[in-house]
């Protein structure tokens, strides 16, 4: 087997994998600046659409309640906790956020025996 170069191979890199590279340069760009989706969508359609934007903006659930911590409730155990039942935005399917729960933390309760509750406050509860 014949041994390439280092500068030779870079050479058919530069010469054959342009789109490639520029492409992967592109991407890593557009990571770094957080605007990985504008960037997706407008190699996908081949120009801006902002009809897109519009629909991924309202298709996305990450933003829920300005990503407050809620009360939950587990029916199994009966337990509350602050945090978020945990839910997949149709936008981001791979963002994952840390105060969301798929199970309960107290007894591994699965997701369907959590809901998403508001604790009644201190002062009712001494009222009983």
């Amino acid at each position: 087997m014949k041994k390439i170069s280092l500068s030779a191979r870079l050479e058919y890199v530069r010469t054959f994998h342009k789109s490639a590279a520029n492409y992967m340069l592109e991407l890593e760009q557009s990571k770094s600046t957080n605007n990985a989706a504008n960037f997706i969508s407008s190699t996908t359609n081949g120009s801006h659409n902002p009809k897109s934007e519009e629909i991924r903006s309202e298709a996305c659930i990450c933003g829920r309640e300005q990503r407050k911590p809620q009360w939950v409730e587990c029916t199994k155990c009966q337990k509350f906790f602050k945090g978020r039942v945990s839910a997949i935005c149709k936008a981001h399917p791979k963002v994952i956020y840390l105060m969301d729960f798929n199970c309960c933390p107290s007894c591994g309760g699965p997701k369907k025996d959590l809901k998403a509750k508001v604790r009644p406050k201190k002062s009712s509860l001494q009222d009983i």
